[in-house]
């Protein structure tokens, strides 16, 4: 994704070009959540994911960092957001069923927030549905409702002066990002220079995950 670029790749990358001057890297940014597909298509070598409960057994999965999952909305001055505001000064959560709620189209932040209504027998009025967590963030900044995005997201949004972490929906399971690759495709020596200087930008996190 676009956050990813902003953010992963540019602790990967400089430790690239430093090793490996001669390699060519080839970008495609796009939703991450068509990123184990066009691995497993053989599309891309390999994905910035967050990692989903389920990975096909193919894939090795390289966690790199972690970040929580985050309810925004909108500090545009109007009636939704004074509505808001007052749900915040009386320390209790919106109608959920009345409170637009503006979703990706796909990917993990979407089924883990339907999970939870679900599991809690509540109903999200689902007022859009957009591509991106970027495109998210920027529909919650004009005020057309709340949403959950991942933090790094808002942290490298264009738009994160206009909108507000709110203190509801914390229980959601926290992203773990990281690369996915085939696991034959690791044998590759470009895959392998660009896996190595992955684990070396981030020394701190687990090691590379096979999924059986």
């Amino acid at each position: 994704s676009v956050t990813a670029s902003y953010s992963i790749l540019t602790q990967i990358l400089p430790k690239l070009r430093e090793s490996s001057p001669g390699l060519d890297v080839k970008l495609r940014t796009g939703d991450q959540a068509d990123g184990i597909e066009r691995v497993l298509s053989g599309d891309e070598d390999c994905a910035i994911i967050a990692r989903p409960d389920q990975l096909p057994s193919k894939l090795t999965f390289l966690p790199l960092l972690g970040t929580p999952l985050r309810l925004i909305g909108p500090t545009t001055p109007g009636a939704f957001s004074d509505m808001i505001e007052k749900c915040v000064a009386e320390k209790h959560e919106p109608n959920w069923s009345k409170t637009p709620m503006i979703l990706a189209e796909r990917g993990l932040a979407r089924k883990r927030l339907l999970k939870y209504f679900s599991d809690n027998d509540g109903q999200p009025n689902i007022y859009a549905q957009v591509a991106g967590h970027e495109a998210v963030v920027s529909m919650v900044s004009l005020g057309f409702g709340l949403a959950v995005v991942p933090e790094s997201v808002i942290q490298h949004s264009p738009k994160q002066e206009t909108v507000r972490v709110l203190p509801w929906l914390n229980e959601l399971p926290p992203f773990a990002l990281g690369l996915c690759a085939l696991q034959e495709q690791l044998k590759d020596p470009l895959l392998q220079a660009f896996w190595k200087c992955s684990l070396e930008s981030y020394p701190n996190q687990l090691k590379p995950e096979r999924v059986t």
